[in-house]
């Protein structure tokens, strides 16, 4: 009988078609990580997962999806595309789209999503060519749950939820919104995205990608700097462009740092000397163009994480 899961986590491979003769004798086994780390998050979570170790046990695309579909029942099947090199993850897309493929055949009305480097590098490209219906376009806990929450509450709009690019008939739908800071230190999507910045290197089309996706960034932060040295004496003399192109650079190496060290309290303070800087700038834009008697402010001002 098959094993009700919320999620079956599937670990894509194909061992003899990347190392080809060397696979039988010399090629290593990698233990699945990633799937193991995000079924840990979903089991905390509350929900029941199953990981199926295609590599491990040396199984070819057709044979993982006939043991996906014939040993589980899952309301949600994810394929994780990772790897321990920068281009593992595209070069397991091929097995990755296999297993897909065997699964949507065997089961039409089966939910699949990917989540990996390549299909958050390229999530329109990976909904529109593999056969699937969902993408995480960035590393995809919180995604992931949420997801699955969503299908077995008889969801058909996953508008709502954030980084999860989906199929509705033949439109690709594009998520609306992203995790925020403090979900990305929780979760870890600074490792992902030092990954995928290392491929860049190797992979043609994703250093283009991934820059598109941090531009937004670039151009809120030159808005927003703007707009508070506009209120100041200092408008025109600060420019806003490099700026904003530093603030992004910091926000990137702080997410990274966290990620090495595993604790958030060096990046909580910078965000905290940050709002008194911003609280300062503010003041001092007002003061310039007040009245004296409207100058009286409490200072110093109280960091967030203080309120």
């Amino acid at each position: 009988m098959a094993e009700k899961v919320d999620i079956l986590f599937i670990n894509p491979g194909n061992r003899s078609q990347i190392y080809q003769s060397l696979s039988d004798e010399f090629c290593a086994v990698e233990p699945p990580v990633f799937p193991g780390l995000f079924a840990t998050y979903a089991r905390r979570k509350g929900l029941r997962v199953a990981i199926l170790d295609g590599p491990a046990h040396s199984l070819s695309a057709e044979e993982i999806a006939a043991r996906a579909l014939d040993d589980y029942d899952a309301a949600l099947i994810a394929i994780v595309v990772y790897g321990f090199q920068p281009s593992a993850s595209t070069q397991n897309m091929t097995a990755a789209g296999e297993i897909a493929r065997h699964i949507r055949d065997g089961a039409p009305k089966a939910k699949i999503l990917m989540m990996g480097t390549h299909p958050a590098a390229l999530p329109e490209r990976t909904v529109r060519e593999e056969s699937i219906d969902f993408v995480c376009d960035r590393e995809g806990p919180a995604t992931l749950v949420k997801t699955v929450r969503a299908l077995q509450s008889g969801a058909s709009d996953y508008s709502a939820i954030p980084s999860l690019w989906w199929r509705d008939g033949a439109r690709i739908v594009a998520p609306l919104t992203s995790e925020a800071l403090e979900e990305d230190l929780d979760n870890g999507h600074a490792a992902v995205l030092a990954e995928m910045i290392s491929g860049a290197q190797v992979t043609p089309g994703l250093g283009a990608e991934i820059a598109a996706r941090i531009r937004p960034w670039q151009d809120f932060a030159v808005e927003a700097i703007s707009e508070t040295l506009n209120a100041t004496p200092a408008a025109g003399l600060l420019p806003a462009q490099p700026m904003a192109h530093a603030l992004v650079a910091l926000y990137l190496g702080l997410e990274m740092l966290s990620s090495l060290e595993g604790d958030r309290a060096a990046a909580r303070e910078v965000f905290d000397q940050a709002d008194v800087l911003a609280a300062l700038l503010d003041l001092f834009g007002r003061t310039s163009s007040a009245a004296p008697e409207q100058q009286e402010e409490t200072w110093p001002p109280v960091p967030a994480s203080a309120r």
